[in-house]
C-alpha cells in the first residue's frame, strides 16, 4: 500500500503494530497464529535445525541460510544449491538449516522473535561471523535487521559465478515476492541471471515494487483461507506461462492453485521442475527433517537414525483436507497414541471405527481411525479451536 498511496500510508505496518498491540494485551486469539508459529518452532527445533563448517573446514567466510521453506518444499535443490556454492567461493562456506524468525514477527509474538534472533546470533557468532547469504527476500529482509551490513542474497553472488546450462530455457513470466520490494538490486539480479540462462520473460501487469502478494506474507493463508486464495488467484489470473519466483512460499501458493510455477534455485540446480506439485504441511516438516539427516550423514559424516513414527495410511482426498483444515500427521499420532495408551476412545457400532480426541495447544482434534496392517487407516479428521472441561 505504501508504494501506491499518495499519501505513503502504510497498512502493512499498521496491521503489523495492531498485532503486536493485541498479542501484549492478551486480545489476540492465542490459536489465531498458532499454526505457523508452530511450524517456526519445528524449523528451529533439534529435530530440523542444525549448523556447520563447511565439511574439511574449521572456518567459514560465508554461510548459506536457504531459511525454513525452500527446504521443506524443495530438499534436494537445497543440497545441491550448498553444494555449488561450496565448489565456487573461496575461504568456507557454512551450512544453517532454520527459519529467521519472521512467523513470529509477522503474528505479532514479539518475544518469541526476540528469543529466535537471539538462537541464530549465537550460531553465528560460534561459526566466526561470516557473511550470511540468503534464498528468500523475507529472510533477507529479516536477518538484515540481525547481522546488519553481514547479509546478502544468492542473486547477487551467482552473478559473478559460471552457470550450469539449463535443460531448457522456458518461455517464463516473472513475479517479484512482496519481500523484494524495497531491494531494486535482487530484483535486477535475478532478470540478469535470467538474461544469461537464456530464459524469455516476460512482465507481468503489476510487478517489481507495485508486485502483489500471493496471500504468503503475514500469514493469511493461516488466519484467512479464502482471503488467501483471492490474493493467489489474482497473481496466476490470465497467464499460462510458468511463473517464476524466488520465493518458495510464492512458488508452492501458486501451485497449489494449479499454476505452474519453479522457484530460480530450482530452474538452475534441479531441472525446470515447473509441474512439481507442493507438498503438504506434514511433508513440509519431514522434509526438514531429512535436510538434516541427509546432509550430517552424507556431508559430515554424522549418523542420525530417523524418528520411529506410527505408521498412518489415509486417501488422498483426506490428505487434501488435512492440508485445509491444518491438521498434521504429527497431531493425529497424538490423538491415537494417547487414546490407546489410556483406552480413552469409543468405537462406533456401525462402522466398527475408533474415535478419539485430544487438545493439543489451543486446538482440539478428532480422528476416526482403524487398524491396518501394522498402523492405523486414518478415516475422518477434524478440529476445533475449543477445550472440552469435563
Amino acid at each position: 500500500c505504501e508504494v501506491i498511496c499518495p499519501y505513503g500510508l502504510d497498512l502493512g505496518e499498521a496491521i503489523q503494530s495492531a498485532r503486536e498491540i493485541m498479542v501484549k494485551g492478551k486480545k489476540m486469539p492465542a490459536s489465531a497464529f498458532e499454526f505457523a508459529v508452530d511450524d517456526m518452532k519445528q524449523a528451529n527445533s533439534d529435530k530440523a535445525f542444525f549448523f556447520r563448517h563447511q565439511p574439511g573446514h574449521e572456518a567459514s567466510a560465508y554461510l548459506f541460510f536457504p531459511g525454513c521453506q525452500l527446504g521443506a518444499s524443495a530438499p534436494s535443490t537445497v543440497q545441491k544449491t550448498y553444494d555449488y556454492l561450496c565448489r565456487e567461493l573461496e575461504g568456507g562456506v557454512a551450512f544453517m538449516q532454520g527459519c529467521c524468525g519472521i512467523m513470529a514477527q509477522w503474528a505479532g509474538q514479539t518475544e518469541l522473535f526476540e528469543e529466535t534472533k537471539a538462537k541464530l546470533i549465537q550460531a553465528w557468532e560460534a561459526l566466526g561471523k561470516p557473511q550470511v547469504i540468503t534464498a528468500c527476500p523475507s529472510c533477507r529482509k529479516t536477518l538484515e535487521d540481525v547481522f546488519s551490513d553481514k547479509v546478502t542474497d544468492v542473486w547477487t553472488l551467482l552473478l559473478d559465478l559460471p552457470l550450469p546450462a539449463l535443460e531448457e530455457a522456458l518461455p517464463l513470466t516473472m513475479h517479484d515476492a512482496c519481500g523484494a520490494r524495497y531491494m531494486e538490486e535482487t530484483r535486477e539480479a535475478v532478470r540478469t541471471l535470467l538474461a544469461k540462462l537464456g530464459c524469455q520473460v516476460h512482465e507481468p501487469p503489476y510487478t517489481g515494487d507495485r508486485s502483489p502478494c500471493c496471500g504468503y506474507g503475514g500469514l493469511v493463508q493461516f488466519s484467512n483461507a479464502d482471503m488467501a486464495k483471492a490474493m493467489t488467484d489474482f497473481c496466476i489470473g490470465d497467464i499460462d506461462e510458468t511463473r517464476l519466483t524466488y520465493c518458495m512460499g510464492c512458488r508452492d501458493r501458486f501451485s497449489r492453485e494449479g499454476a505452474r510455477a519453479v522457484h530460480l534455485l530450482e530452474l538452475i540446480f534441479d531441472g525446470k521442475r515447473e509441474d512439481r506439485g507442493a507438498p503438504g504441511y506434514s511433508l513440509r516438516q519431514d522434509n526438514r527433517e531429512e535436510v538434516r539427516r541427509r546432509m550430517l550423514t552424507e556431508l559430515w559424516g554424522e549418523e542420525e537414525e530417523a524418528e520411529k513414527k506410527m505408521k498412518l495410511t489415509y486417501d488422498a482426498d483426506l490428505a487434501e483436507l488435512l492440508d485445509q483444515r491444518l491438521i498434521l500427521e504429527a497431531d493425529i499420532r497424538q490423538v491415537i497414541e494417547e487414546a490407546l495408551e489410556k483406552s480413552c476412545f469409543i468405537v462406533e457400532k456401525k462402522t466398527g471405527l475408533h474415535i478419539a480426541h485430544k487438545q493439543i495447544g489451543h486446538v482440539t482434534y478428532w480422528v476416526y481411525f482403524e487398524p491396518e496392517g501394522q498402523g492405523w487407516r486414518v478415516r475422518r479428521a477434524y478440529s476445533h479451536r475449543m477445550e472440552i472441561r469435563s
